[in-house]
């Protein structure tokens, strides 16, 4: 796994596990950015061949995946700082 170029901190067997727990709403917006996906590229001409295609759009929803993911966390440590630092001002 060390030879690609996002390390994966997950198993394919993790996520079958924990498969059932995704809500509705993550796989409403799953199913809209493969299908978005397919149409785009399907309208380019030089993206004819159909398992490419299929394995770009999953690729586009494993990738907005991880932007969410990177973009929660950001979000996160910004509050948290942004809290300790009210904390820090109303200690003084």
């Amino acid at each position: 796994m060390k030879d690609r170029a996002t390390e994966l901190l997950f198993t394919t067997e993790e996520v079958l596990k924990i498969s059932g727990k995704f809500g509705i709403d993550t796989m409403s917006i799953a199913r809209e950015i493969y299908y978005a996906s397919i149409a785009e590229y399907m309208s380019r001409k030089d993206e004819a061949d159909p398992l490419w295609v299929m394995a770009r759009s999953f690729q586009n929803v494993f990738e907005a995946g991880r932007l969410q993911g990177i973009r929660q966390e950001r979000a996160r440590r910004q509050q948290s700082r942004s809290g300790s630092q009210r904390t820090a001002e109303t200690a003084s």
